[in-house]
């Protein structure tokens, strides 16, 4: 307080010195004198501030002092009463130990009776559905897939009985499917065997068509199937056999496709089956009204080797009947066709050659008999005509050629087997047609 009574004291001697000193410089003039007057009183205002701030400062450390002596007395009592509550609950302690110790062994008794009864209940509980399960997965596992767990109730046993019936009942559904399958696998494998013996056994082309379609369709109930086989030139398709009303039909109209035109075109341009399951979603079928019901149709190529022979059409009135399985089968099929269409085209050219061998060798041994030149060409027109069923024959020799004798017979009849002979066969008004062999050569 003698400290702040000296410095208020001397701030007063500086402000009476600052006021009654007259020979002061300019910097203490009356224009500097009210501002140093100013800061003095603003420097002693700060000063008073701490002062204060300093008395409360020492009032609070008063304070907090006799707080800290009442916290300690606090302490003391508070530690006293807690060691004597401690010394309490010890002993309430080992009172309470001895009756709960006497408690756990009443109690423990009881549980141990409860434990073993609900120990005894639960195990007929869960050993009876447990051995019924076992039981049912048992005659399933022989086969028994109608065998079913009775369910009752809705606790947890009650929904594996549940799941295990689903599971059976999807199992049977399976094997089921599964024998399915297998059956009309092998129905088809049976079918296509079948029709493979039987096409081997089949020399004629038309026969041979109308059997390939009538087994397909009759063994695989199809609603329609056909043949087409590719023309001389290899730019149209030619229909050569079908099945029913709508088969016959076309048929009789000569019913034929352009090259690479709709399914069958196609199929024959990439010699890969064409599949359509549903035949109104492909932009390139081409719709038949003879056949009302199609919705979906295989196109298999008819190949030998490197050669498209033709293609086999196969038409089902069920959307998504056909499918790649039908078309793997009826592939193997038309494979077996095109064997069959060379075995056959082979065997009636061996015909035709037997036959024109056999009409040769008559003719010769005719020719053998006659007894003058006359006669040699007499009977050459005659015979000739007759093997052709010609109603004219014309038999032209070299001019200047003449034959008087044996030899001359002889040679005759050497020229007759090479040299070209004429012939006009009115047959209804059409001219005979001719056949390729399979060489290539055309045989009339």
């Amino acid at each position: 307080q003698q400290y702040v009574d000296q410095t208020r004291l001397l701030a007063l001697r500086a402000k009476d010195l600052l006021n009654g000193t007259e020979h002061l410089s300019w910097a203490y003039s009356d224009l500097a004198r009210p501002i140093t007057l100013e800061q003095i009183n603003e420097h002693m205002d700060a000063f008073q501030q701490l002062v204060l701030l300093e008395n409360e400062i020492g009032i609070n450390a008063a304070i907090a002092a006799e707080v800290t002596s009442e916290v300690a007395r606090l302490t003391q009592i508070i530690r006293q009463e807690g060691a004597d509550g401690l010394d309490l609950a010890r002993q309430d302690l080992q009172q309470a130990t001895v009756v709960s110790t006497a408690v756990s062994a009443v109690f423990g008794l009881i549980a141990l009776a409860a434990g073993i009864f609900t120990a005894l209940f639960l195990a007929r509980r869960i050993l009876g559905p447990l051995s019924e399960l076992t039981q049912a997965a048992q005659e399933v596992g022989k086969g028994n897939l109608d065998y079913r767990v009775a369910v009752a109730g809705e606790d947890e046993f009650a929904t594996l009985g549940n799941v295990f019936n689903q599971m059976a009942g999807q199992l049977h559904n399976l094997i089921g499917s599964l024998e399915r399958l297998v059956t009309e696998r092998t129905r088809a494998l049976t079918a296509s065997f079948r029709i493979s013996r039987r096409l081997s056994t089949i020399l004629d082309r038309d026969q041979l068509v109308r059997e390939v379609v009538e087994q397909v369709r009759t063994a695989f109930d199809y609603y329609h199937a056909h043949i087409y086989l590719f023309d001389e030139d290899k730019t149209e398709l030619i229909m050569v056999g079908g099945t029913g009303n709508a088969g016959r039909a076309m048929l009789a109209a000569g019913h034929r496709l352009k090259r690479g035109q709709g399914l069958v075109g196609r199929a024959s341009e990439i010699q890969r089956p064409v599949v359509v399951t549903d035949v109104t979603r492909d932009p390139s079928w081409l719709p038949n009204p003879l056949l009302p019901d199609t919705r979906s149709e295989i196109a298999v190529p008819i190949i030998l080797g490197d050669e498209v022979l033709g293609v086999m059409d196969v038409q089902h009135d069920v959307r998504g009947g056909l499918t790649r399985s039908d078309a793997e089968l009826l592939q193997s099929i038309a494979n077996q066709v095109a064997i069959a269409l060379r075995n056959a085209e082979l065997y009636e050219y061996a015909q035709l050659s037997a036959d024109r061998e056999a009409v040769v060798n008559v003719i010769n041994q005719r020719i053998q008999q006659a007894v003058s030149v006359d006669d040699v060409l007499q009977t050459a027109a005659q015979e000739l005509g007759r093997a052709l069923g010609a109603q004219e024959t014309t038999v032209q020799l070299d001019a200047g050629f003449a034959a008087k004798d044996t030899v001359a017979r002889n040679a005759v009849a050497k020229e007759l087997e090479t040299t070209a002979v004429k012939t006009e066969r009115i047959d209804n008004g059409r001219a005979a047609g001719h056949r390729r062999s399979p060489d290539g050569d055309k045989v009339g």
